[in-house]
């Protein structure tokens, strides 16, 4: 019994030992080439306009929006989209990617509906305009 409790009070005493010492909760460093840690582990660094996230999944790379070149200053599904011409706007799709689509408030007075990246008439009194994926514009009683 003697002999139990002496290696009893000599393990606490080495396991207190490495706590004070630092071998117990050492802290987690990436090094130079790979300076982003996700999840205790080490990343490569992001190239030019990227930014790094990390989620439960791991790291990667984004675009940053605020850093994106002129030539492609729009941001979607973390890459940089170019810009668009007149009368289009800049839409985000999650599946799909960056697009440039008709701006609605460019269509002319008797085309003033967008639907499918297309200007469509205007509806009667009694109509309200409508935007099929497929069909396109339409205009249906109310």
């Amino acid at each position: 019994m003697k002999k139990a409790n002496i290696i009893i009070k000599t393990s606490l005493l080495l396991f207190f030992v490495m706590i004070l010492s630092g071998c117990a909760g050492s802290v987690f460093k990436c090094g130079e080439a790979t300076p982003n840690e996700c999840n205790s582990q080490c990343w490569s660094d992001c190239g030019a306009n990227k930014v790094f996230k990390c989620d439960s999944s791991g790291g990667t790379c984004i675009a940053d929006a605020s850093n994106c070149p002129v030539a492609t200053p729009n941001s979607c599904n973390g890459e940089c989209w170019a810009g668009c011409t007149d009368n289009r706007v800049f839409q985000c799709d999650p599946t799909q990617g960056g697009t440039c689509v008709i701006d609605s408030s460019n269509c002319p007075a008797n085309t003033p509906n967008s639907c499918n990246d297309q200007c469509w008439s205007k509806c009667g009194l009694d109509e309200k305009f409508v935007c099929d994926a497929s069909l396109g514009g339409t205009c249906k009683k109310k």
